[in-house]
């Protein structure tokens, strides 16, 4: 920004004295023209220090990310409430995002195998609907929501969905999602955390999402025989480490399902 200065006090050794007087009149318009860049060049550094409560948390997702639909593939979903803010701390409004899940679930029908409600995020493992299209869903759900739990803005406006490609992947994310709470320190153990699938597949509870696993399986197996309702675990009593019953795996010798905690 000094490169005009220079310019013009070498121009002034140059040329004769009868010269200078009228380019000294023109250093103050100069100097006016030069202002702005200054400024604006100030204000730039300025904005572009690093905000160490954001610093974690991108306001946008990536520009480059790629869905892929109607692939017959589960999918690991993730939505975030606005600017990362625990917008979901208060247990009637993750009581109300569960109902409309449910709702979601049933109008688009979809298949729910795994889900945790946090206060500032939200993880689904869920089917492909049979109505429309995921992005429909999805922000069907969180426009739903946003409108029951009575705060706006709620959500970012995207929001992350990875394709599950096998088994393996499928159980990773469902033991991480299940995990989440104990992770970041809300409960000690993931059946303490009641807004997530965990309790149905560790002690076959029925909760208010239909959890599809093979616990529900049989449910619908045994009420198309007319035959006795599921038998829930002790809720006191802590799995064995292992296989958590209800989601894909080998069965044990009794005929119970396994997947890994």
């Amino acid at each position: 920004m000094f490169l005009p200065l220079l310019l013009l006090l070498s121009l002034s050794l140059l040329l004769p004295l009868s010269l200078l007087l009228p380019l000294s009149l023109l250093l103050p318009l100069l100097l006016l023209l030069l202002l702005p860049l200054i400024f604006t060049s100030r204000e730039q550094k300025l904005f572009a220090l690093p905000n160490p409560q954001l610093a974690h948390y991108p306001e946008k997702m990536p520009s480059h990310l790629k869905r892929y639909h109607q692939s017959g593939q589960s999918h690991f979903i993730t939505f975030t409430c606005y600017h990362r803010l625990p917008q979901l701390q208060d247990p009637k409004s993750r009581d109300t995002f569960v109902l409309t899940l449910e709702r979601s679930r049933i109008k688009y029908n979809f298949r729910v195998y795994g889900y945790v409600v946090m206060p500032e995020h939200v993880h689904l493992l869920i089917s492909e609907p049979e109505r429309d299209t995921i992005a429909q869903a999805m922000q069907s759900l969180k426009t739903s929501s946003s409108k029951q739990i009575a705060i706006h803005p709620l959500w970012q406006k995207r929001y992350y969905d990875r394709n599950v490609r096998d088994e393996r992947e499928f159980s990773v994310k469902l033991r991480y999602l299940h995990r989440n709470p104990v992770k970041r320190g809300l409960v000690a153990e993931p059946a303490e955390w009641k807004w997530s699938s965990f309790r149905h597949y560790a002690l076959r509870e029925v909760g208010i999402v239909e959890i599809e696993s093979e616990w529900t399986a049989r449910d619908r197996e045994t009420q198309a025989h007319a035959g006795p309702a599921r038998v829930f675990l002790n809720p006191g009593k802590r799995p064995k480490p292992g296989r958590e019953p209800g989601a894909p795996g080998k069965e044990r010798k009794d005929g119970s399902p396994q997947v890994k905690f």
